[in-house]
């Protein structure tokens, strides 16, 4: 399962199920504006120019939104619902 870690905003994937944390869930409609598992790697493994652009997406912008509740509420990870393709952030790795 891949998760965001909410402080640092990157993804980390844990194999064992037994040791997933605790996370807080975004679940939403995104209409035209979600952020691809690629495009959200892109922030911060990307070159400059491609990080200010995916960062500028209002689907960024509900994922960092997100991840600051999630801290507020104790969580230090998200779960990000955008599985309308195997693509999507929240792509689940079993």
């Amino acid at each position: 399962m891949r998760l965001i870690n909410a402080a640092l905003l990157e993804l980390e994937r844990f194999d064992d199920d037994t040791k997933i944390p605790p996370y807080a869930i975004l679940s939403h409609t995104w209409g035209g504006a979600e952020v691809s598992l690629q495009q959200f790697l892109d922030t911060y493994m990307g070159d400059q120019h491609t990080r200010f652009r995916v960062k500028q997406m209002a689907g960024y912008a509900k994922i960092v939104m997100a991840s600051k509740q999630a801290l507020e509420d104790g969580y230090a990870y998200l779960w990000v619902d955008t599985c309308e393709h195997r693509s999507k952030v929240c792509v689940l790795v079993r």
